[in-house]
């Protein structure tokens, strides 16, 4: 079976919607794994804080899962915030593993002066069903931090990926991890994964919309795609694409 998967950090829910769901709609994908999703379901809302609510509908027909990382505190109103998977395929199993915090249900960006490292990060793992196979499905929106190493959160983020990579036959593994490449953490999920775009790419990261004198983002590989290794992978790209403050990661595979 061939599948078509794409991911992409939306940038804040999508501040450059109408730019995504127009690539979103170009690229028809089977599988689409997704980070910073808001859930704002009022109907004055901006485009961006209803993320959720707008893919619903360009999605109709696909399944859909949501794992909330925590309630934001904002002027419009609190809004849950966390990643998403929408799938062709039915969705039968869903967990959400809190990495470095639990769920916050009173969220403040201002308490936390432009330093996230403690900000609620979970990643969803999915069974997906492939005809008469189980494809794992693992998103994961990763520790942030000041810089792209290992550091002690980091290392406890990469056990807790470890542990849900055992003893599946189909495995994907995606999403923005914050860390880079370079890492032990990366190099321990190489172990029982192949790492789709190893040393491919100079930065995932839209530097249009960074700051380019600060956090280094020009050579920050942060988006990165794994399988496993029964999984041949058919094409692979990044397109360099003003869509969001990350580039999105496109993958044909067959299973």
């Amino acid at each position: 079976m061939k599948i078509k998967l794409l991911d992409l950090n939306l940038y804040e829910g999508g501040l450059l919607m109408s730019k995504i769901i127009n690539f979103f709609q170009k690229e028809n994908p089977d599988i689409l794994i997704l980070q910073e999703v808001y859930d704002g379901k009022a109907s004055n809302f901006p485009k961006n804080l209803k993320t959720l609510q707008t893919l619903k509908k360009m999605f109709h027909s696909f399944y859909f899962s949501f794992s909330p990382e925590l309630c934001d505190n904002r002027i419009e109103g609190r809004i849950e915030l966390g990643n998403a998977v929408f799938s062709r395929f039915p969705i039968f199993s869903t967990k959400t593993v809190f990495i470095n915090s639990s769920y916050e249900k009173s969220w403040l960006r201002s308490n936390f002066h432009e330093d996230f490292t403690n900000s609620p990060q979970n990643l969803q793992h999915l069974k997906i069903k492939l005809e008469n196979k189980n494809l794992d499905l693992i998103n994961i929106h990763g520790v942030w931090g000041f810089d792209g190493q290992d550091n002690p959160a980091r290392f406890r983020m990469g056990r807790l990926i470890q542990k849900e990579l055992k003893n599946y036959q189909y495995t994907v593994l995606a999403g923005d991890f914050n860390l880079t490449p370079d890492t032990k953490v990366v190099k321990n999920i190489e172990k029982h994964l192949v790492n789709v775009f190893k040393d491919e790419l100079k930065s995932t990261f839209n530097i249009k919309r960074k700051r380019k004198d600060k956090g280094g983002y020009a050579k920050a590989v942060v988006d990165m795609l794994f399988v496993s290794k029964n999984i041949k992978v058919l094409s692979h790209r990044c397109p360099k694409l003003d869509i969001s403050d990350h580039l999105p990661l496109v993958c044909e595979f067959n299973i």
